[in-house]
C-alpha cells in the first residue's frame, strides 16, 4: 500500500512539477502544405524581422533609428521591388535588449499565395552610433558587437524571441541567408498543459538554412555599415511542424497508475481471486453500495428503506446462522450487506456481530 501511494505521488505530483520550464517538442514532417486551419491565425498577418542589440555604453543611436530595410517580391502573382519596411521600438519581455520590428506588408489587396507571401528583405544596420566609444570586436564578447536577426510570421515577438535561431550581423559585412519556413506549435498557456490539456498557438518561423557572403553587393560597403540579404528556400521538398507537448502531466500520471493498478489486479485475480482494490480496503468483493452510501444521512435512509421493501431481510439473515450452508458462504466471502446492519439495523450479521452484543449487553449493566 506505501508503494502504491508513492508511486502515484510521484507520477501525478512530483514528475510533471520537474518537467516544468524544460518543455519538449518534436518534429512532424509532411510532403503536403499542412492543413488551413494551422493558417488560419497567419491570414493577416505579414513577415517580420525582430532585431535585438546589447546596449553599448555611451552610444548615440538606438536600434530602430541604425536600421532601415526594404522589401521585393518575385513571384508568379507580384513583381515589385523597393518597398521601405516600417521600422517600429519594442521591448522583449523579461530583457533589456534594444529591440526594433521591422515589417513589410505587401503592396497588394489581391490574395497571394500564403507560400509566395515571403519579402526578399535587404537590411542595413548603421553601427557607427550603435557602438559608443568601443571599437568594433574589442568587448568582451564578439558576439556582444552583433545585431541579432530573428525572422518570423508571427505578431507575438516574445514567441519569435524564444523559438528562433538568429543571424548575427556584425560591424562591416556584407550577408546574405537563405531562410526556410517552418511551423512552429508553442504551448499556451504551459501551466494548463501540466495538468494534461494542451493547446498550441501556431506561428511559422524561419529556419537558416545557409548564410554566405552576399555575391550581389555592387562594393564591399565600410567599417560602420552592414547589410544583410534574406530569401526564401522556394523549393520544399517536406514541411516540418515543431510541437510543443508534455511527457508528464498529471493525467499521464493517472493513466500509468491505472495501468500499474490494472497489472496488480490481473496478478491478484489469477493467485487469489481477488483485485487490488478488494485486497486494500478489506472488502468483500461485491456490494450494492459505495463510498457516498457511507454518509450517515444516507445510510440512514438506505436502512429504512431495507426494512420497508425487504421486511424478511433480516430474518432471512439470522435463519442463515443457525443453517450455515452455501448461501451463508457466499454471504461471508463474496456479498456486503454489512452496511445496513452494523449501525442502524436491528440485527448485526458478520464478524462484528459478538463485538455489538458484548457492547449492548454492557450499556444495560
Amino acid at each position: 500500500m506505501v508503494a502504491l501511494v508513492s508511486f502515484a505521488v510521484y507520477e501525478v505530483v512530483i514528475s510533471p512539477i520537474s518537467e516544468m520550464g524544460k518543455t519538449p517538442f518534436r518534429p512532424f514532417r509532411t510532403a503536403d502544405p499542412p492543413p488551413a486551419r494551422m493558417r488560419d491565425g497567419m491570414k493577416d498577418v505579414t513577415w517580420k524581422l525582430l532585431l535585438v542589440w546589447d546596449s553599448h555604453p555611451d552610444a548615440s543611436s538606438h536600434i530602430s533609428n541604425a536600421a532601415t530595410a526594404t522589401a521585393r517580391w518575385e513571384n508568379a502573382t507580384l513583381s515589385v521591388q523597393g518597398i521601405p519596411c516600417m521600422t517600429e521600438n519594442s521591448t522583449l519581455r523579461g530583457h533589456s535588449y534594444e529591440v526594433a520590428v521591422l515589417s513589410c506588408p505587401e503592396p497588394t489587396r489581391d490574395p497571394v499565395p500564403w507560400t509566395e507571401s515571403f519579402p526578399n528583405f535587404d537590411l542595413s544596420v548603421n553601427f557607427t552610433g550603435l557602438m559608443g566609444t568601443a571599437e568594433p570586436g574589442s568587448t568582451h564578447s564578439r558576439d556582444f558587437d552583433a545585431v541579432r536577426i530573428y525572422v518570423g510570421l508571427t505578431e507575438d515577438i516574445n514567441s519569435l524571441f524564444q523559438s528562433t535561431d538568429p543571424v548575427s550581423l556584425f560591424p562591416g559585412t556584407d550577408l546574405l541567408s537563405v531562410v526556410r519556413p517552418v511551423f512552429r506549435e508553442r504551448l499556451q498557456p504551459a501551466s494548463l498543459a501540466t495538468l494534461g490539456f494542451e493547446r498550441q498557438d501556431t506561428f511559422m518561423i524561419a529556419v537558416i538554412e545557409q548564410t554566405i557572403t552576399n555575391p550581389f553587393t555592387s562594393a564591399p560597403t565600410t567599417q560602420g555599415i552592414s547589410t544583410l540579404g534574406l530569401t526564401l528556400q522556394t523549393i520544399i521538398n517536406e514541411w516540418t511542424i515543431m510541437q510543443d507537448y508534455r511527457s508528464r502531466s498529471v493525467l499521464t500520471g493517472l493513466s500509468s497508475i491505472g495501468g500499474l493498478s490494472s497489472l496488480l489486479s490481473a496478478i491478484l485475480v489469477m493467485l487469489l481471486g481477488t483485485s487490488l482494490m478488494t485486497a486494500i480496503l478489506r472488502t468483500k468483493p461485491h456490494s450494492s453500495f459505495g463510498f457516498l452510501h457511507n454518509v450517515a444521512s444516507s445510510r440512514r435512509a438506505i436502512v429504512t428503506e431495507c426494512d420497508k421493501r425487504y421486511p424478511w431481510l433480516r430474518e432471512d439473515l439470522s435463519a442463515m446462522e443457525h443453517h450455515r450452508g452455501v448461501v451463508s458462504y457466499i454471504f461471508d466471502t463474496l456479498l456486503a450487506l454489512d452496511m445496513i446492519g452494523y449501525q442502524y439495523g436491528s440485527f448485526i450479521y458478520g464478524p462484528q456481530r459478538e463485538a455489538v452484543a458484548r457492547a449492548e449487553h454492557e450499556d444495560m449493566a
